[in-house]
């Protein structure tokens, strides 16, 4: 999803639902992708922000 917000200016988000570690298969978790866009929708220099969560 990708919206404009008005601190961040143009912002992508992307999940990943049901993911695991290979040797913990028994415990699913999200991962969340952020990542900060500019004006013509193209990638900026900043690296992503990448958050996980059990789930």
């Amino acid at each position: 999803m990708e919206l404009d917000d008005p601190k961040l200016q143009r912002v992508r988000v992307s999940l990943w639902k049901n993911l695991h570690f290979r040797k913990a298969a028994a415990r699913p978790m999200l991962l969340l992708r952020v990542e900060r866009l500019n004006a013509q929708g193209n990638l900026r220099v900043l690296k992503p922000l990448w958050l996980a969560s059990g789930v």
